[in-house]
């Protein structure tokens, strides 16, 4: 080393203390310094860089260091450093998305040799949910057993929380009851999802003394997230009284932050649109208390830009609304338009009718108006595709919890799961379309880039009743008029069309036709990830940015609060600021098919004879009898949900022809207005209803509802078409092509476009001769 060079420990050192100091860029810069030539310096400095790279989620260099580590250096470190090292290796590979990677690391500990191997078994399983192996996931996170009461109410809180997501209730309530140390925060992350489960099970001895010991946490914990978490599951069970005391203090922690006061806003809205409140008098009288004060706070938060965001906007728009101040109210609405079109446009035409009523009718109106949303988003809910296989279809839950059963035996064992999730049914979606449009959509990486996937004005669809026929059923089951969708169309709707049938002679001969030619197109396969995810903002008028990584990357630390926290948004137009470089994605949602003649009403689902060829294709045998017991087993459960499904809608239905009449026998002095509002407030459903005649398409669709002055709106005179385009890549969310009995030809140019994929292309089964 010659004069004025400096040691490979010296820079180690001024690294640690940089890091001391947490200056971690410049503590990075100096570690990076140091090159494998100084073995024994390189090894630690690489030890200080995963810690840096953890904190900035560079998860890349997180694993290239610790590969190195344990591909070079194993001799050199403690076997507890090796193990410690390969542990959370192994978690990093989750957190990337390299689920295989991670099962092979975690499966080479030897549980004689590793003090920590309850937590190896619970991140094991994890991993095994990730590649949708929930058998081996069960029996992994079932070895955890009491030893350490942290890591048992850790593996059976998820055990829990995996029988949500696959509707199996009464195992997720077993799961969930073992949790028992109330020290620990998952005790009540489970006993939140208890309170839950026992409110749908129609078990309101159970679930009240949980929801009051909850309320009671929440009036002493300082997390306005548990406060609202509680408030809003007091709400659904019907405790009143307890929702809004869970609001107890939380003023106070408001008036020096705009953040919070938009999240309490969201939620304390949620709880104030019950009209039960304010039929109170003590709980009008506490109700009123508090929103007067979080009014008065909200000029002092009105400059910060989270105060921008269009959820809390609309939520103060209602706070209006329900103090009848209609004038504050209206402004707020009109300004959310370019941010939520459909939401705002629906509270806007409301205090226009309010305006216009008599005096002594404008409470009644509000409050069935109100009730009335509801129920078109709880029938929105309700046709949501279980296309997020991290997310709970209640409607397969409360199937589960149909038989609820009280003497059951207190702990949970393998024998009482059935591995046939309903979730498991519905998570690929195919698209129809020439192979012309396929070609451009996957692009040549050579030649061209790839076109985004439009969706079409619904001006451009095939049925001549598109749109009409909600307006023709409701107006023979109540005084909607039947013609009130026929006419000039003053919002501007785009779907995406797609369907359950991946494989569908009938699709393949109505389109994607080339030259005009019968079956010769193609059916594209999308992966359940093309998709949005079922959440509160992301719904048919509020599309919302998305990253595809964004769940692989949460928080898996074993020691982090279970306690779900409210999303943060930082809306702007149709996006987010924070999200800019993120994909907008839409929800997918199941047609109803109706005939408003006799009031036949069905849900678009999976035909039958699907399950005989997943079960083929799964079971990779030629057994007959095999294939058959499995894909009715399959088939008797999935139709179970479907019609649990169709006789909610039903009932939706029945509750909401009640409110049109009520509404429009109030408003009768206001009948224009009443319209106005009817046709808005039922868009959202309106092209999802479509003629029972076509029924055997079975379709699913995307929807986007907007203005025309929207500037995500195209146009091309040339092809006569009106479109928005979806974000994201195509090839990215394929699964599989099929290609009908005229597109064979095209099978060689989609291996060539797709040689860089595992994308399969299959030839159609379906028999059909070309003349």
């Amino acid at each position: 080393m010659t004069m004025g060079e400096i040691s490979a420990d010296e820079i180690l050192q001024r690294g640690i203390d940089l890091m001391k100091e947490k200056k971690f860029e410049e503590a990075k810069n100096e570690f990076e310094r140091i090159t494998q030539r100084d073995n024994v310096q390189y090894l630690r400095a690489q030890r200080y860089l995963i810690d840096i790279y953890v904190r900035s989620g560079q998860w890349i260099e997180v694993i290239k260091a610790s590969e190195w580590i344990l591909e070079n250096h194993c001799s050199g470190i403690s076997k507890e450093e090796v193990e410690e090292i390969r542990f959370n290796l192994g978690c990093f590979y989750l957190l990337a998305g390299r689920t295989g990677d991670a099962v092979n690391i975690f499966r080479l500990f030897e549980e004689h040799n590793c003090e920590f191997y309850d937590s190896v078994q619970i991140k094991l399983a994890e991993a095994h949910i990730g590649l949708n192996q929930e058998k081996e996931a069960v029996e992994l996170f079932l070895r955890v057993l009491d030893r350490t009461r942290h890591r048992f109410d850790m593996a059976r809180n998820r055990l829990g929380t995996l029988c949500l997501q696959k509707g199996l209730g009464m195992q997720a309530i077993k799961a969930l009851e073992s949790v028992s140390n109330k020290e620990d925060v998952l005790y009540y992350d489970s006993r939140i999802k208890l309170g839950r489960l026992y409110l749908r099970a129609n078990q309101k001895d159970k679930a009240v003394p949980i929801l009051r010991e909850l309320q009671e946490v929440a009036a002493s914990n300082a997390s306005i997230y548990l406060k609202l978490i509680v408030a809003k599951l007091c709400k659904c069970g019907g405790l009143y009284k307890e929702a809004i005391k869970c609001f107890d203090g939380i003023p106070n922690i408001l008036k020096d932050s705009s953040h919070l006061c938009n999240v309490v806003q969201y939620r304390f809205v949620d709880i104030l649109l019950e009209r039960e409140i304010w039929r109170d008098k003590l709980l009008k009288r506490e109700a009123n208390g508090l929103l007067k004060y979080i009014m008065n706070i909200m000029p002092q938060l009105n400059e910060g830009e989270d105060f921008l965001q269009h959820e809390n906007q609309l939520a103060i728009g209602k706070m209006y609304l329900i103090k009848n101040n209609f004038t504050e109210a209206m402004n707020l609405f009109k300004k959310q338009e370019s941010a939520s079109y459909h939401d705002s446009k629906c509270f806007f035409e409301l205090v226009r009718l309010l305006e216009e009523v008599r005096a002594k009718k404008v409470e009644r109106i509000k409050w069935n108006s109100i009730d009335f949303l509801k129920i078109i988003d709880e029938i929105e809910a309700k046709l949501l595709c279980a296309q997020n296989m991290n997310s709970v279809d209640y409607d397969a839950l409360d199937a589960s919890l149909e038989n609820f059963k009280e003497d059951e035996p207190e702990d949970i064992k393998l024998e009482d799961f059935k591995f046939a999730e309903y979730h498991g049914y519905e998570h690929k979606f195919a698209h129809y379309s020439r192979c012309e449009t396929a070609f451009k959509l996957i692009g040549n990486s050579q030649t061209s880039s790839p076109s985004a996937f439009r969706l079409g004005s619904v001006g451009n669809v095939n049925d001549p009743k598109e749109g009409v026929v909600l307006g023709q059923y409701l107006g023979k089951c109540c005084k909607l008029p039947s013609d009130i969708f026929v006419g000039n169309e003053p919002y501007a709707t785009f779907v995406g069309c797609f369907t359950f049938n991946h494989d569908s002679l009938n699709q393949f001969r109505l389109y994607g036709k080339e030259n005009n030619q019968e079956a010769s197109g193609v059916s594209l396969v999308f992966l359940s990830d093309f998709f949005g995810r079922d959440n509160r903002a992301m719904h048919i008028n509020n599309p919302v940015r998305v990253d595809d990584q964004d769940h692989k990357l949460k928080d898996e630390d074993d020691e982090a609060n279970e306690i779900p926290k409210m999303p943060e948004f930082s809306m702007n137009e149709r996006g987010d600021k924070a999200n800019a470089d993120k994909p907008i994605k839409y929800n997918l949602y199941r047609c109803i098919y109706i005939d408003p003649e006799t009031g036949y009403l069905s849900l678009a689902r999976r035909d039958k004879a699907t399950f005989y060829q997943e079960c083929a294709n799964s079971m990779n045998s030629k057994d007959l009898d095999s294939i058959r017991e499995m894909a009715e087993a399959r088939w008797e459960n999935y139709s179970k949900i479907i019609e649990r499904k169709e006789n909610g809608i039903r009932d939706l239905m029945r509750r909401l022809t009640c409110l049109i009449d009520e509404i429009y026998e109030d408003g009768a002095n206001a009948k224009e207005s009443v319209n106005k509002f009817m046709r808005i407030g039922l868009l959202k459903l309106q092209y999802l209803v479509k003629h029972a005649a076509y029924q055997e398409e079975q379709e699913c669709r995307m929807i986007y509802i907007t203005g025309w002055k929207d500037e995500k709106i195209q146009s091309d005179y040339k092809l006569k078409t009106i479109y928005v385009e979806c974000d994201g890549s195509v090839v990215e969310h394929l699964d599989g092509i099929y290609l009908s009995p005229g597109a064979k030809d095209a099978k060689d140019h989609f291996r060539v476009l797709l040689r860089d994929t595992e994308i399969k292309i299959r030839e159609s089964r379906n028999p059909f001769r070309h003349r």
